[in-house]
């Protein structure tokens, strides 16, 4: 069962179809035109508690598709982080921070004050951020106003820079992207995509194992 997208850029359907003609599986598809409005009461109840997560829609109606068919389904999670399948991770390998923590500093004042809508202002806050910092802003939206938030003094443990150190801190001294992939299989994976798939599998009584 998979799901996919009339825009071509967001679309993985011929994939998922040819992946499954090279096992020999039945393929079931669905091209996803959702209604947002009419759906975002059943995910407020499903998921009952803030969840950010856009993909949640297209979930929620793989979900109910495969449960036409079948009571349990195996799902793919995981192998992004196992097998480095995100493209934030190569993304990151391209990025050459500042190293100079006074030019982060600078870079963080202008970029703090420039208006929200010039151009390169995210670039230049980017600049300001430690590497982690970096990576931590490739799955986690700023929350301080300065920056495009909604909180006007986040305490420090939800700073760009810091939000994922007690994750990194516990992979030792890993290259990168491993760093990458384990702070991803420590918290994204468990916080985000896992409940994601769990409450929504869960929400039309489909049991969804996890192999990867």
């Amino acid at each position: 069962f998979s799901i996919g997208f009339e825009e071509e850029e967001f679309n993985e359907a011929p994939q998922a179809a040819r992946v499954a003609k090279e096992l020999g599986t039945k393929h079931t598809e669905l091209i996803v035109r959702p209604d947002a409005d009419a759906l975002i009461e059943h995910v407020a109840r499903t998921y009952d508690e803030p969840f950010g997560d856009s993909s949640a829609l297209p979930t929620m109606m793989l979900c109910e598709l495969a449960r036409q068919q079948v009571t349990v389904a195996l799902s793919g999670d995981g192998g992004d982080e196992l097998f480095g399948g995100y493209t934030r991770y190569a993304e990151m390998e391209g990025k050459h921070a500042l190293r100079s923590p006074a030019a982060r500093r600078l870079a963080g004042a202008l970029g703090r004050n420039l208006p929200h809508s010039a151009y390169g202002r995210n670039r230049i806050l980017d600049l300001s951020r430690g590497r982690r910092g970096r990576y931590a802003a490739t799955v986690a939206q700023s929350l301080s106003v300065n920056e495009g938030g909604i909180i006007l003094e986040p305490p420090d443990a939800l700073e760009l820079d810091t939000i994922l150190d007690r994750w990194f801190d516990e992979t030792g001294d890993r290259d990168f992207i491993t760093q990458m992939t384990l702070v991803d299989i420590a918290s994204y994976l468990p916080g985000d995509i896992l409940t994601k798939v769990d409450r929504a599998s869960m929400s039309v009584s489909l049991e969804a194992r996890v192999p990867l």
